[in-house]
């Protein structure tokens, strides 16, 4: 691990991701393996050689950015405020859940969200929770044979719903709680 200028990180990862934010980034060489990973204080980080864990929680109020080259794993997922970009595919084993942010996802290129189907390509979880901003709405798709499918409300359980519409807060609490949310 060593730091380097943010000039250089944006050369080292493709895209101007690091310069307008900081003077320095820490640049990760090896893979991270880790219990836990959590943002909890504004980092900008590139990891080389990817990034695996139990979980991954960047639910938090910080505005990190993490860059990531290669393969990221983790049983479960929560996107936040941060910047969360990979170059390779992201591996999920439980669920994943993009709530209402304002962080950016992103996957080979393609920025994550459900009006963009190239990305689903490059994204390997039975999960997606995803708050669809052009609707105001939350989405839950299910990995079928490798395809994502949405999932209509009436195949949920009442207890994640509210007036018939699917509640972020409520889907979430059930899949930490590791319950279905599926009837």
């Amino acid at each position: 691990m060593k730091k380097i200028a943010a000039v250089e990180a944006d050369l080292i990862f493709p895209g101007d991701w690091f310069g307008d934010h900081t003077s320095e980034v820490v640049l990760v060489e090896d893979k991270v393996e880790v219990e836990a990973f959590e943002d909890d204080a504004d980092e900008y980080v590139i990891f080389s050689k990817g990034l695996s864990s139990k979980s991954i929680d960047l639910s938090n109020d910080y505005h990190s950015i993490y860059a990531v080259s290669g393969e990221v794993e983790a049983e479960t997922m929560i996107l936040g405020d941060a910047v969360f970009v990979i170059n390779g595919v992201l591996t999920v084993k439980d669920w994943l859940f993009l709530p209402q942010t304002n962080g950016i996802f992103q996957v080979n290129g393609e920025q994550f969200d459900n009006q963009n189907e190239a990305v689903f390509k490059h994204v390997i979880c039975p999960v997606l929770v995803v708050f669809d901003r052009s609707v105001r709405e939350f989405s839950i798709y299910k990995n079928i044979n490798n395809e994502y499918e949405k999932v209509d409300p009436e195949e949920l359980i009442e207890a994640v719903l509210d007036d018939e519409e699917i509640d972020g807060a409520k889907v979430l609490q059930h899949l930490q709680d590791q319950k279905s949310i599926f009837k």
